[in-house]
């Protein structure tokens, strides 16, 4: 199943959006031409972390993120 994912608020542009399930390795994922992230192949089971790195090389990570389809998650985690 594929997964998508928007990071809002920003103050750069995003370079990279990065998500990691449990212990596993970062996934870097695809940007789309709608703004969103995509994970063609998913994101395996979550709860996830998710690394936000925006063009200036200020970088984020929200930990403790559950991803379900339709549904926006806000965290209150702040890139600047």
């Amino acid at each position: 199943m594929t997964k998508r994912h928007r990071a809002d608020e920003c103050l750069h542009p995003l370079a990279s959006v990065e998500v990691k399930a449990g212990g596993g390795a970062w996934r870097k994922l695809a940007r789309a031409d709608y703004n969103y992230w995509i994970a063609q192949s998913g994101a395996g089971r979550g709860p996830f972390a998710v690394r936000v790195t925006d063009t200036r090389g200020h970088r984020v990570t929200a930990n403790g993120v559950r991803l379900a389809p339709a549904v926006i998650q806000r965290t209150t985690t702040k890139m600047y």
